[in-house]
């Protein structure tokens, strides 16, 4: 894999490095009727604040850290978490399914690897936030959406995407 300048990795770093996250959550539209998750967005629980991650045809997307009141879906910004009184809908954060491959939380973030293939457009495939010898492994899908998963599923998927795409495979990392 090619090495290239961080420059695409340093809004996950800036973000990331030096934090302890404590949960990793999916923001999911909620009215009176129930919830729906909203794929592609997910949003990491830190001792500064709240990471949200969001992946679509733009590509992947960092904000934060914010306060919970400050989470937002890009989708939909205008909806606010938590149930404000009279409102019809809103975001609350819900637990995300099929974390099998999840380390215990807390985790502190001495590390920060991503992939991505770059040539007609630049995508994301994959970061891995490291704690020593503990990993979070977050990928993108094909459906536009994130899930946790392991470092050997990602680099596969990476591998495979970028030939295909015709993209070059980047690898970047940033440490502590």
């Amino acid at each position: 894999m090619e090495q290239f300048s961080a420059v695409e990795l340093t809004p996950i770093g800036d973000r990331l490095l030096g934090a302890t996250v404590c949960g990793l959550w999916r923001l999911a539209a909620v009215s009176d009727d129930g919830q729906i998750p909203l794929t592609g967005t997910l949003v990491l629980e830190s001792e500064r604040g709240f990471v949200t991650l969001s992946y679509s045809q733009d590509g992947l997307s960092v904000r934060g850290p914010d306060m919970l009141s400050d989470i937002r879906w890009d989708t939909e910004p205008e909806l606010l978490p938590s149930n404000q009184g009279n409102a019809e809908e809103w975001i609350e954060l819900i637990p995300i399914e099929h974390q099998i491959d999840a380390p215990e939380f807390p985790l502190f973030v001495d590390g920060v690897r991503a992939w991505f293939g770059i040539g007609a457009y630049l995508d994301t495939f994959g970061i891995e936030l490291t704690s020593g010898d503990r990993t979070l492994v977050l990928a993108t899908t094909d459906g536009f959406d994130l899930n946790v998963s392991s470092l050997q599923q990602i680099r596969r998927r990476a591998e495979l995407v970028a030939t295909h795409m015709n993209l070059r495979l980047i690898e970047q990392e940033q440490t502590l």
